[in-house]
């Protein structure tokens, strides 16, 4: 299966283009469902479960530079926004579907992958050595390349022309007063992307869970998604893992 990828900016190369978006390019497999009116552009790439007209709906979003609305659909994708003055562009809250950028001779750049970038990759020793001792997360920003940038898992990436690039907080996270509360909000997500998963997969899906597992366990509920079973098989002391089958 051919990779996904897209890059905008100066680091254009061969692919599709993406409808509105002019130097934005994607690989011909990627999936896109994008939304157009005038100068207002929203392109949804990835695993979404989003309709066409639910992307169409979020234009209003984007012509208010509400960025974080972008974000709240179920699935793990791209999106690419321009509201015909900026340019908007994010992963997943994840940072699994990541986003570099760096600044070229031409201008900015960007793109999901680092040697898609269109410069020499070198290793920026100094931040490889800080983060063995330090931790990643002391700088988040940072990519393994020199003079090449990430875009943070829960931040997208505001480009205007004449400003420099700025990162953008988009996880709108709210505060729970009580433990409980949060433990069960963040059980109802990870069931939701275990289910998004199977749908996707139309098959079996396989994963190793934490025993101790005191949140909510992922589920598959017969009537909402098909047929289904789950097995529980002891893996080690510590572990169990967690089977879901469709049939």
């Amino acid at each position: 299966m051919e990779q996904e990828w897209i890059t905008g900016g100066t680091a254009t190369v061969d692919g599709v283009m993406i409808d509105g978006l002019g130097d934005v390019r994607r690989a011909p497999t990627t999936r896109v469902r994008t939304a157009v009116d005038g100068p207002v552009v929203l392109a949804v790439v990835g695993d979404c479960l989003a309709t066409a007209q639910e992307v169409r709906d979020a234009l209003p979003a984007v012509r208010a530079g509400r960025w974080g609305e972008l974000s709240r659909w179920a699935g793990s994708y791209w999106v690419v926004a321009d509201d015909g003055r900026q340019r908007f562009v994010c992963g997943d809250l994840a940072g699994i579907r990541a986003v570099y950028y760096a600044r070229g001779e031409e201008g900015k750049q960007w793109a999901t992958e680092p040697g898609l970038l269109g410069r020499p990759l070198v290793a920026d020793l100094p931040y490889l050595a800080a983060r063995l001792a330090a931790g990643e997360h002391h700088w988040p920003h940072r990519s393994p390349y020199e003079e090449i940038s990430m875009v943070p898992g829960g931040f997208g990436l505001l480009l205007a022309s004449g400003a420099p690039p700025r990162l953008i907080d988009i996880t709108d996270v709210e505060p729970v007063d009580e433990l409980r509360e949060g433990a069960e909000r963040f059980g109802q997500a990870l069931t939701d992307a275990v289910h998004l998963r199977v749908r996707a997969a139309n098959g079996v899906v396989g994963q190793t869970c934490p025993a101790a597992w005191t949140l909510r366990r992922p589920s598959c509920s017969p009537p909402a998604r098909g047929p289904c079973t789950q097995s529980h098989r002891p893996s080690s002391a510590s572990t169990l893992d967690l089977s879901i089958d469709i049939r």
